[in-house]
């Protein structure tokens, strides 16, 4: 599909002209905290406070209270300023902590305002959360300082299509939509839960949603689904391990530097959601929402407003949602109407049957359901204003990068184990660990995870393994077993914590090259085939190619012309074999006319290419061999040399010339 062109910062687009600021308080502010007031009698702004919970900061910064005049400004009649413009400046640009400031309002026709945010350098302003508004004063809450106002906004002046013109979709009226969808701009996997963040990783996926929504035009849904690799698992979450870090670091970051769900501001919350004065905040709070999904008037033709964060609160604690899209509902039943705020739930990715209602008539949120927990308080939350924007893009880094998580989730080791449930060890006597493309002569593999926590403490972990994404078996703290089949073998690994929480996930491929004799006549050691019915031992890889005990024979076999392929030879006695010897190793899997033939006939059937035993000669091109036996025939021009060769594409035998495959051999002992 197309990419959609995105703004990179919502909000509504132009200038405040303002007069000259002038400082109206300072003060040097430690990590206890402290609260500093505004004392100008007339003006506008005496008694504004700004509240400074203890652990904003991690050591004394200053804070600076200024404000400037506004005469006017470019927003259209959308917008009306309710104050002058608020300069509020800290020495770092975020604060640990939400920090509270109660805005003054003197309005001569008692209008109600909400706090907005003033983005100086692109012209942009853009709605603030807030814990209260009335007719006096508005309280913000934000982490992030710089330009602030309070405006009145005339929703009558909101560009909003007729009633008469609104699309339907199914039973409903469309009234606001950001053109964000679940199942194309969300993450493809489930809210699960992970080593660092056992309750869920929901808030990390909502977060960065946003992030990739508001920075990169590509859909999101499927784009890191298995890491970005293919073949695509979309009905199968634990190998979108990076994608799964990056959530969970996201919201260990948040959780670490401000929990919301045990804020005093959300409790604060709750507990007025039980009084009389809920209606009211519901209703601002519904207005917070429907503002920041409309463009103005003056913006009707440019790209749509990029959806924005709720948080939904209860006894059982705190969701965070994405809000893209404003509907009616219309009751057949009567002429009561909802308003509902679809949103994008990380409990159930890509559901776009998903939404907050309001009831109109009551001003309130009915209570909102995600799995088993009911929520009855919504706080709307902006865009940034309480999250980390610049912290989430450096987490977005490392995860291109692969290295997301790495700080966090513990480092681990996947030891291999004998059939003595001995560790493994290589030359030198380390532990031997299982990698991608190691070779197991033992039918079952035995594989032990252990983690490392921190310097001192290292323990067992609990492994599940997966073939064909269905697990096969699974080990809590002890030895993983897996049975193999002859060959290669893929296996996916699921690494958790001794308390089942997630900390990643590989793939990794498994040969199994058993002892005993391959097809009845061959015995490997190592890069040495011995043929027990010719006594034959050959070299595995074709000359150019090398042999790796964990990948086989890798690289690309080198081509010579016959004069250059008969001296060829290798330590241990190896040569060119004759036409005879090579012959030997032609192998029909179908059967037709023999599984091992000894005469010069194509290979028939529904037979495998190259026509050699893979599982003695892996990764063997399928390509023509030279043999040293010489082809007498009197076609053959005297510069141009030939020699008998066999083609194991086809599986026969005859003469040629040109640029060929080596395979030495020698004679056995």
């Amino acid at each position: 599909m197309a990419a959609v062109p995105r703004i990179e910062n919502g909000g509504l687009t132009g200038e405040f002209i303002t007069g000259q600021s002038e400082t109206l308080a300072s003060q040097d502010v430690g990590p206890q905290g402290g609260t500093l007031v505004v004392s100008r009698p007339g003006h506008p702004l005496d008694g504004l406070e700004v509240e400074i919970p203890e652990g904003a900061f991690d050591d004394s910064q200053q804070v600076t209270i200024a404000s400037a005049e506004i005469f006017d400004h470019t927003f259209g009649e959308f917008v009306e300023p309710l104050t002058p413009l608020l300069e509020i400046t800290i020495g770092d640009d975020y604060a640990n902590d939400i920090i509270t400031v109660t805005i003054p309002i003197r309005s001569p026709h008692n209008e109600v305002g909400l706090p907005i945010h003033y983005d100086q350098s692109v012209g942009i302003i853009e709605l603030v959360p807030f814990i209260d508004v009335g007719p006096d004063s508005v309280t913000m809450a934000t982490r992030s300082f710089s330009l602030f106002a309070v405006a009145h906004f005339r929703v009558a002046s909101l560009f909003v299509p007729p009633p008469e013109e609104w699309p339907f979709d199914e039973d409903r009226r469309i009234i606001l939509d950001s053109g964000f969808r679940p199942g194309v701009d969300d993450w493809q996997f489930a809210n699960h839960g992970s080593h660092i963040t056992p309750l869920g990783y929901g808030t990390g996926q909502v977060i960065t949603a946003l992030a990739h929504y508001m920075s990169n035009p590509v859909r999101l849904w499927g784009l890191y689904d298995n890491n970005g690799r293919e073949p695509a698992t979309p009905n199968f979450d634990w190998d979108d391990s990076l994608a799964i870090r990056l959530a969970s670091v996201v919201q260990h970051d948040y959780l670490t530097s401000l929990d919301l769900l045990g804020h005093w501001l959300i409790r604060q919350l709750m507990e007025r959601g039980s009084g009389s004065e809920t209606d009211n905040q519901d209703r601002y709070h519904k207005m917070a929402i429907r503002l920041a999904l409309s463009p103005s008037e003056t913006a009707r033709n440019a790209d749509l407003q990029p959806p924005v964060l709720v948080g939904v609160y209860g006894e059982s604690g705190g969701h965070v949602l994405i809000v893209y899209k404003m509907s009616e509902m219309l009751v057949p039943l009567g002429p009561r109407r909802f308003v509902d705020f679809h949103v994008a739930d990380p409990n159930y990715p890509g559901d776009r049957n998903r939404w907050i209602r309001y009831d109109p008539k009551t001003q309130a949120f009915l209570p909102y359901r995600s799995g088993e927990n009911e929520y009855d308080v919504v706080v709307f939350q902006g865009r940034w204003q309480w999250y980390n924007k610049r912290a989430v893009f450096a987490r977005l880094a490392e995860f291109e990068l692969g290295i997301v998580g790495d700080d966090l989730f513990p480092s681990y080791g996947l030891a291999l184990i004998d059939e003595e449930s001995n560790l493994m060890e290589d030359d030198a006597g380390n532990p031997l660990l299982l990698t991608d493309g190691y070779v197991s002569r033992d039918r079952t593999l035995r594989v032990l995870g252990i983690g490392r926590w921190n310097d001192d403490d290292v323990g067992a972990l609990n492994l599940v393994a997966f073939r064909d994404l269905n697990p096969v078996s699974a080990a809590q703290g002890d030895v993983l077993s897996i049975e193999l089949t002859e060959g290669k073998n893929e296996i996916g690994l699921l690494v958790a914590d001794s308390f089942d929480e997630y900390i990643d996930f590989e793939y990794v491929d498994v040969r199994y090259e058993p002892d005993e004799l391959i097809e009845g006549r061959y015995e490997v050691d190592g890069e040495i085939v011995r043929d027990v019915l010719t006594g034959l031992e050959w070299q595995r890889c074709a000359v150019g190619m090398t042999w790796s005990a964990q990948q086989g024979c890798i690289g690309e076999s080198e081509r010579f012309t016959w004069n250059e392929a008969l001296p060829l030879t290798a330590d241990g006695g190896f040569r060119l074999p004759s036409i005879e010897e090579l012959r030997t190793l032609v192998y029909c899997s179908s059967g037709e006319p023999a599984y091992f033939k000894n005469n010069n006939a194509r290979c028939s059937g529904n037979y495998r290419s190259p026509t050699i035993v893979r599982e003695a000669f892996p990764n063997t091109p399928a390509v023509h061999f030279w043999s040293a036996t010489p082809y007498p025939g009197s076609l053959v021009p005297p510069w141009e040399p030939a020699g008998f060769l066999v083609s194991f594409f086809q599986g026969h035998d005859g003469w040629g010339s040109g640029m060929n495959s080596v395979r030495l051999v020698r004679s056995g002992e």
